[in-house]
């Protein structure tokens, strides 16, 4: 739904429960969403560049998976405790989704972190294109940028993802930044101990 130019049907919108309810529901689907993409891309790196067997790794692995693990439970328990509303529709608890959302504003940027680390010296001087590896040094480019398991091109790919998520990561911290400060300032309408 788009409201343009209508601040009365904006205001009666955001006090609607089941809207923003459902709207945040939503908002925390993604954050497992976009989480499970970061910790594939993470995973395979790691595998990429053999570093899996390193604790320090598994660990930022296994938090990557907590993370996952932790969204994944809230939004069970919101949809669980889902009551409906006057017209009958489902509503998921609140208080695990906002849960949920003050969580999320903390692990995205946490899980790129993990994956630059993961990544480490690898993203540092990456080829500037795929051609780069079929140019008058291709020889070399194979023989120093290649993984312990993939090829040189896929390791590529790897990061080249990275390049394109920190300008992606940005716009999305800034967004991430607004639904901290909307969870933050909603917080004050929740209570500390749901009945």
């Amino acid at each position: 739904m788009l409201l343009y130019g209508d601040s009365d049907k904006v205001l009666k919108l955001r006090g609607n429960r089941t809207a923003n309810g459902l709207a945040f529901h939503q908002n925390v689907v993604r954050f497992v969403a976009k989480l499970e993409f970061v910790t594939g891309v993470a995973f395979a790196v790691a595998e990429s560049i053999g570093v899996t067997g390193f604790l320090h790794i598994q660990e930022k692995l296994g938090e990557l998976l907590t993370q996952i693990d932790v969204i994944k439970a809230l939004i069970i328990a919101a949809e669980a405790k889902a009551v409906p509303d006057a017209a009958g529709v489902l509503v998921p608890d609140l208080t695990y989704v906002e849960t949920a959302r003050s969580l999320g504003t903390k692990y995205y940027p946490r899980a790129v972190e993990i994956l630059q680390q993961v990544g480490a010296g690898g993203f540092v001087q990456t080829p500037s294109g795929i051609e780069d590896f079929y140019g008058p040094i291709s020889e070399f480019m194979h023989l120093y940028f290649e993984g312990a398991a993939v090829s040189a091109e896929k390791k590529w790919s790897y990061s080249s993802w990275l390049g394109i998520s920190s300008a992606v990561r940005l716009a999305q911290d800034i967004c991430y930044m607004k639904n901290f400060m909307q969870v933050i300032r909603s917080g004050a309408r929740i209570p500390l101990h749901s009945t």
